[in-house]
């Protein structure tokens, strides 16, 4: 943990993508060479913006989930893992950045993902050993499944809650997602039409006990469309885009984003709760044409 809050800013800053994928893996290595592509469009004095959070690795706050006595992967397939809360040096009170490690094949440890807390962590239980207890995050014990959660969260974006409505009850963050889906919706002034879908990838999801539920960390992916509504009109990619693009207009776009989501979800039936997530995207893609 300590060696990657050292390393990922140097890495990135570096440009070194062999170095960063010694540390990172899955979803969390997807979105920092991403972040490497949009990059490179971005004069120096840009690329700033992309550089990975600092992290306080002395301030650290560890929930080491229990391992059985074998080493091996667990039969489910997951690896050992565990999470990690960085407090943040500026922001709300109690906010942190939520990482999350696990275990590789070579026994390896590495980042899988990190979500912005913009409130208190829930209160993870803790045994007498000081120990967290890991929850299967697609237990029948709880109130929904990681697929579930991830549905409801595309959900959001796609319909503004039709079916997330259903999965969670209303919080900060959850309508965060709903209002980023009518901005944007907004925001191409009638020029164009956008939509939001989600997408078949599926990462693995931990989960943590604590007195309201389980504290379920996930990943889900969704894509963003955007295409114009007017014959001989195109979307001039911005800075950003250029890396993915180039320079020619587009009459379409399309969006990856993927994001690192947390939710308390509770024992037995009731709604759960998105308390906060992370996304960034990892692909883009067009179709070029003249304007």
């Amino acid at each position: 943990m300590a060696h990657y809050a050292k390393t990922a800013g140097p890495a990135f800053a570096a440009g070194d993508r062999a170095r960063l994928a010694s540390i990172e893996d899955g979803p969390m290595l997807t979105r920092s060479l991403a972040r490497y592509k949009d990059a490179a469009s971005l004069p120096a004095k840009d690329r700033s913006a992309l550089t990975p959070p600092p992290l306080n690795a002395t301030a650290a706050r560890l929930y080491i989930p229990r391992l059985p006595a074998a080493r091996p992967f667990q039969s489910n397939g997951t690896p050992h893992w565990f999470a990690a809360a960085f407090p943040l040096d500026k922001g709300p009170a109690g906010a942190s950045r939520l990482a999350v490690f696990a275990e590789t094949p070579n026994k390896q440890w590495k980042a899988v993902s990190l979500t912005l807390l913009t409130q208190p962590l829930p209160a993870i239980t803790l045994d007498s050993s000081g120990l967290a207890t890991a929850v299967n995050p697609n237990g029948t014990d709880l109130a929904a499944t990681t697929t579930q959660l991830r549905d409801a969260t595309t959900d959001n974006y796609a319909t503004g809650g039709t079916i997330g409505g259903r999965t969670f009850t209303p919080t900060p963050a959850s309508q965060r997602q709903i209002t980023t889906s009518r901005a944007v919706a907004k925001s191409y002034a009638g020029n164009a039409r956008t939509a939001f879908r989600g997408t078949d990838t599926t990462f693995a999801a931990y989960a943590l006990k604590t007195a309201q539920g389980a504290l379920v960390l996930y990943t889900h992916e969704h894509v963003q469309e955007v295409t114009v509504t007017k014959p001989g009109m195109g979307i001039v990619p911005s800075a950003r885009d250029r890396a993915w693009l180039g320079k020619a207009p587009q009459p379409y776009l399309s969006y990856t984003f993927q994001c690192h989501d947390a939710a308390l979800v509770p024992y037995g039936s009731g709604p759960s709760r998105l308390l906060d997530y992370t996304c960034a995207r990892t692909d883009v893609t067009g179709t070029r044409t003249t304007v």
